[in-house]
């Protein structure tokens, strides 16, 4: 955001920074010393990447035992510094800066398995290679009563349902005015399928700003709805029928401002660089599906209605992992559907990147649509991790570091501690809404 602000308009600010669960982590900072904080950053535990929603740290080797569990550090990026209304009072401004995490005092060394570096890197390359990246978000989640387990409407035909969005208005409209005085630029709203669903859609960005948008959007709805007594999850599946995803749109843009992925001469209108671009995110989907649904409970949206299934992509297919939509060169674009409710937009922007790169150097050849003999999508976080570190184009593109980071702390922090059996009722459901809902 930015704009005209400056630092020292407010009296604290929040220095951020993402975990693998999209969580905002850091430190706040008082106005006495903001400019300090803003020149030298911020000091914090080394091992942070390491820290999962049930309380568990893992001890990286060698990275954090060498530093003997010392501190690393927040740089901030003064770009991104915006206000939090729902923070302040009239006699307390509160700002949010994003930081990117450094392993040393002079920022020389940024911490290659950061979420945020990790998507700035693919960026990096994507702009060698051209093209820059122009992206939105469909933010579906559930509202409950502060119960944690009672939907705000249930028993409802809520799917697009006008009347329903103006009866909740008071919690919706609050929920979008915040997010537009933080400079998140929300294009729609709308209820979703289930009991007390809905879906926020952020406007088309460029580059980092985008996935920034998303992740953020996602802790300041929790924060501002529970302010005013109800609970926003963006839990993938909080119960057998109610499933949330995070869908990912994007295309490329090329030096010139064309839409790379529209060619007007081709029968279904795809450029060939589109049809690189698809063959290598089918080719790879195995491996990054677990950077787009990287929870336990996230799988349990697996094959269900409208949820991913195969490695397959579609025109205009909702049932299809990629679903293309061609509408022009304005409007065409690809909704990668993986994501699951409770992945981290930087994750999904880096190996969506990764794959579709792999895809353009290699010139693979684009799969058949709809190939009813597509691979599987993994069924579990197990399998998912196992994918991803068979792929070695994948995880040379991401780096050791970071695949090697971010399995750990799944397998040790969330996967040794959850039943990753499916539960077959909404009872026994209760384990993991208590696990996710209060963070997530």
């Amino acid at each position: 955001m930015n704009g005209t602000l400056d630092i020292k308009d407010f009296d604290y600010v929040r220095f951020t920074s993402a975990d693998y669960y999209g969580l905002p982590r850091g430190k706040v900072i008082p106005k006495p010393h903001l400019n300090d904080a803003l020149e030298n950053g911020i000091q914090i535990y080394c091992g942070i990447l390491g820290m999962g929603l049930s309380g568990a740290l893992k001890a990286f080797e060698p990275e954090v035992t060498e530093r003997k569990f010392g501190n690393c550090y927040l740089k901030p990026d003064i770009s991104t510094l915006r206000p939090i209304p729902w923070a302040s009072m009239a006699h307390r401004r509160v700002g949010e800066v994003m930081c990117d995490l450094y392993w040393d005092s002079g920022f020389n060394s940024p911490i290659d398995a950061a979420p945020r570096e990790v998507a700035r890197q693919q960026l990096i390359r994507l702009d060698d290679m051209g093209y820059s990246l122009k992206s939105g978000w469909e933010l579906e989640f559930h509202l409950f009563d502060a119960d944690k387990k009672t939907p705000i409407y249930h028993g409802k035909t809520g799917y697009f349902n006008q009347s329903i969005f103006t009866e909740f208005g008071e919690i919706l409209f609050p929920l979008e005015e915040n997010l537009r005085k933080i400079g998140v630029d929300m294009e729609a709203l709308m209820t979703e399928f289930v009991d007390g669903q809905f879906e926020f859609t952020t406007a088309p960005k460029y580059g980092l700003r985008s996935a920034d948008d998303a992740y953020v959007a996602k802790y300041a709805i929790k924060e501002v709805t529970k302010k005013i007594g109800y609970v926003a999850s963006f839990m993938t599946k909080s119960s057998p029928d109610a499933g949330c995803g995070l869908h990912f749109n994007f295309s490329l843009v090329d030096k010139t401002g064309k839409n790379a992925f529209y060619d007007p001469e081709t029968s279904n209108k795809l450029s060939i660089i589109a049809e690189h671009w698809i063959a290598g995110v089918m080719s790879h989907a195995r491996a990054i599906f677990v950077l787009h649904s990287p929870t336990v409970n996230c799988f349990r949206r697996v094959g269900f209605p409208l949820g991913p299934c195969k490695a397959n992509w579609g025109i205009e297919d909702r049932f299809a992992s990629l679903r293309v939509k061609v509408n022009g060169e304005k409007s065409t674009y690809m909704e990668n559907r993986m994501g699951g409710g409770l992945g981290n937009p930087y994750l999904i922007v880096a190996a969506t990147l990764a794959a579709g790169i792999d895809g353009l150097q290699r010139k693979l050849k684009l799969p058949s649509e709809n190939d009813p003999n597509a691979l599987d999508i993994p069924r579990n976080i197990q399998e998912g991790i196992e994918a991803l570190r068979e792929d070695k184009i994948i995880c040379e593109a991401l780096g050791e570091q970071f695949v090697r980071f971010f399995t750990e702390t799944k397998l040790e922090a969330e996967a040794s501690f959850l039943d990753t059996g499916i539960p077959e009722t909404a009872e026994a459901y209760g384990k993991e809404r208590d696990f996710y809902m209060d963070l997530l």
